[in-house]
């Protein structure tokens, strides 16, 4: 419950804080880049939506985003610097300013990105995945919009509104989540039983995305998006526990094409090197058991000795 205090101080907090342009909106909220009128300090800011519109008050998701990021401070991950409420509709949550996201980035370069910095970003996409699975919290929605690069290199995983706490072993939660084209194959396939690797799949995605400027696997469906990977890396096994393939009720067995001559992730993209492939081979795989975590990535030679690298510069103009 708020006080009349707590409102009064979050409207005292807001004055101060100057709408400069919209930067996104989304399901929950639109954000805003602002600048305190005191400090010069540029923050990011989310009003949330349909805060007010019911007894419900806060949505379930935002509370968990909110708690989620009280605790989470890394340097790869965006910083929550404070929660404001107003009064009625008036919700926000007031972030640190940073750079632009992926996907504005890989729209405005011109050309394919030197193999270090992809090793750059990757390395440190993968150094916030496993310090936040460290804290028991999957992302559940890690794709290029989510991620936000600024002009000196540096990288952040942003955008915590489908996140949640897991526990070991694994229980039942929602498969609702993370954009198709960044969905797990065990999340496509209807399993409700699943953990941080989810994530890993969507960095995947994500390190291939970087690499080729393309969508790794660009389904509309559900069907389809699960077709396109099997193209690439075969159907999985029928038996699998961990996916149920052909036994969710999700999908008919009949629904699926048969791919017996596939060519790999290697005819898809171009990539830099042979070490590259290995790499993100030891990541999109269809069985979470074998996909490598996100510690175990920072440990394979592909990332060792990796330095920040300066992306193109006029693309945050």
């Amino acid at each position: 419950m708020f006080s009349m205090e707590c409102f009064l101080a979050a409207r005292a907090k807001l004055s101060k804080l100057k709408k400069l342009e919209v930067l996104g909106e989304g399901v929950y909220g639109v954000v805003f880049k602002a600048q305190n009128d005191v400090t010069g300090e540029i923050v990011a800011i989310k009003q949330i939506k349909d805060f007010g519109n019911d007894e419900a008050g806060i949505a379930v998701t935002t509370m968990r985003e909110i708690n989620a990021l009280k605790y989470l401070r890394h340097h790869n991950v965006i910083q929550l610097k404070d929660v404001l409420c107003a009064g009625y509709k008036s919700f926000f949550m007031v972030f640190e300013y940073f750079g632009i996201d992926l996907k504005l980035y890989l729209t405005r370069v011109p050309c394919k990105p030197d193999e270090m910095l992809v090793k750059s970003y990757t390395k440190q996409l993968m150094e916030a995945l496993a310090f936040i699975h460290s804290n028991r919290v999957m992302h559940r929605d890690v794709k290029p919009q989510n991620v936000l690069v600024d002009s000196e290199g540096n990288l952040k995983l942003a955008d915590f509104g489908l996140c949640r706490q897991f526990t070991m072993p694994m229980k039942n939660y929602t498969n609702k989540i993370v954009s198709l084209w960044y969905r797990a194959p065990e999340i496509l396939f209807g399993s409700t039983m699943y953990g941080p690797k989810v994530d890993i799949w969507g960095a995947g995605c994500v390190m291939a995305e970087i690499i080729d400027f393309q969508t790794l696997f660009d389904g509309v469906s559900e069907i389809e998006q699960i077709n396109k990977i099997c193209k690439v890396l075969g159907n999985p096994d029928e038996g699998n526990p961990m996916l149920g393939c052909y036994d969710f009720i999700n999908f008919k067995a009949s629904q699926f094409e048969v791919y017996n001559n596939t060519k790999g992730l290697d005819a898809l993209i171009k990539f830099h090197s042979q070490e590259q492939l290995k790499f993100l081979e030891s990541i999109i795989v269809f069985n979470p058991l074998i996909r490598k975590s996100a510690m175990e990535c920072l440990r394979m030679d592909y990332l060792k000795n990796v330095e920040k690298v300066l992306p193109v510069q006029w693309c945050f103009n």
